[in-house]
């Protein structure tokens, strides 16, 4: 994997670093457009939060003859009303693949793409849903890296990674999980990066014009099975009473037949509510303070995962 990330630093040289905390929320389900000041004509759209998912699209803020390689489709999907494409395609004579990473991209304060997010979490699994088209040789890229800065080497210790690699095609939706190896037992990253890419090899500039990927329905999967969902079609508010005995939650989406679930930080189920509506009452007066996991789910799917802390 380490070429691949050598990849992002030849073409936008960066790192990222800052004070851990927990990633939520990560979505492709919804989309942003970036407009061109002055004329307010759209140059591209990005995934979800801004502040979380960064493309390659953002080369237009430097050149308007950069290409737009990450683009959302309806229809083409695996759940939900929209997933993410990747297209290879050229720079003046720079390969510049379909892209997304966790980071953002800055135009004007070099050195521009700021790889990584705050994670201080140890999931066991990446999961995701995709397809691949290539055009020739061409090779997807899906992968993991969880990392710590070393304060004594002023680097990066690698926590943990998974990575696949592949030139084969796959024409329809197909379930891929990543299995994290982790080399520091007991030691939590402060940062993560996910990379999905359509042309693996653009660090030796090598990737064919047109190779495709689609990507949708990515999450986290923790020990226990907890699965936190990265691209979730419901945004869930928790709020925790000035008691600590009642967690209000509020969810954007009408669930008809749900349950929430609330689990110990190993997995352990502790409360499971049927639900209904879109704003309902837990009790939790019965749990000790500490963190827990929470999960939505509609008809058994996992719609939304999150934390919450219970203090009193």
């Amino acid at each position: 994997m380490r070429y691949f990330f050598t990849f992002c630093f030849v073409i936008l040289s960066g790192f990222f670093s800052s004070k851990a905390q927990m990633l939520f929320n990560m979505d492709l389900e919804n989309w942003t457009q970036i407009k061109e000041q002055g004329t307010g004509n759209v140059l591209y759209e990005e995934p979800g939060d801004m502040n979380i998912w960064t493309t390659l699209n953002k080369l237009r803020l430097l050149s308007p003859a950069a290409p737009v390689t990450v683009t959302k489709i309806t229809g083409d999907v695996h759940s939900g009303n929209y997933a993410a494409k990747l297209t290879t395609s050229m720079m003046s004579t720079m390969v510049v693949p379909g892209l997304i990473e966790t980071g953002f991209f800055d135009p004007i304060k070099p050195p521009n793409l700021f790889q990584g997010k705050p994670f201080t979490d140890r999931p066991t699994k990446l999961r995701c849903w995709f397809k691949y088209l290539p055009v020739g040789g061409d090779s997807s890229l899906i992968a993991i890296l969880l990392y710590k800065y070393n304060p004594a080497t002023d680097s990066q210790d690698t926590i943990g990674y998974a990575q696949y690699i592949s030139q084969e095609t796959v024409s329809t939706y197909t379930e891929k999980v990543l299995t994290l190896d982790y080399y520091k037992p007991g030691v939590s990253p402060d940062s993560i990066i996910i990379v999905f890419a359509s042309s693996a090899g653009a660090e030796e500039n090598f990737g064919n014009i047109g190779s495709t990927m689609f990507v949708d329905d990515v999450t986290l999967e923790y020990t226990g099975g907890i699965e936190m969902p990265l691209m979730p079609e419901v945004t869930v508010k928790t709020n925790l009473s000035a008691d600590g005995n009642v967690l209000s939650v509020s969810t954007t989406d009408y669930t008809e037949k749900g349950s929430f679930i609330v689990y110990s930080l190993d997995g352990t189920e502790i409360i499971n509510n049927n639900i209904t509506g879109t704003d309902f009452n837990v009790g939790v007066q019965n749990l000790p303070v500490g963190n827990y996991f929470y999960t939505l789910k509609n008809l058994g799917k996992s719609l939304f995962t999150g934390k919450f802390i219970l203090t009193r």
